[in-house]
């Protein structure tokens, strides 16, 4: 599926800047194509792979994990559900490919 892609992805061709504590262990932050990126290396679901992308000029958030979606929800807040489609990871993905083809 396209989080283990997108998540490989990242880990082989991202910058390492950090580690950050979770609420159950400390999750790797990659720089990436001007993104960042946090991972979740202890994910037990697929789609819990790619925590969140933000765009690294701007600050401004990409891309949240259906998880963290989920949690918000049994909590009663819509917070930000737009951005928790996988067509976000298929799009930059395709994105950071054709570049790389075309450099």
């Amino acid at each position: 599926m396209v989080y283990r892609e997108f998540y490989d992805y990242v880990t082989e061709n991202g910058k390492l800047l950090t580690f950050i504590d979770g609420l159950i262990g400390r999750k790797p932050v990659y720089l990436v194509k001007g993104y960042i990126v946090e991972l979740d290396d202890g994910a037990t679901k697929e789609d819990e792979l790619v925590v969140y992308i933000y765009e690294g000029e701007t600050g401004k958030t990409v891309y949240i994990s259906p998880n963290i979606v989920r949690a918000q929800n049994l909590l009663g807040v819509k917070f930000f559900e737009e951005k928790c489609s996988k067509e976000i990871l298929e799009k930059l993905l395709k994105e950071w490919k054709k570049n790389e083809k075309t450099t």
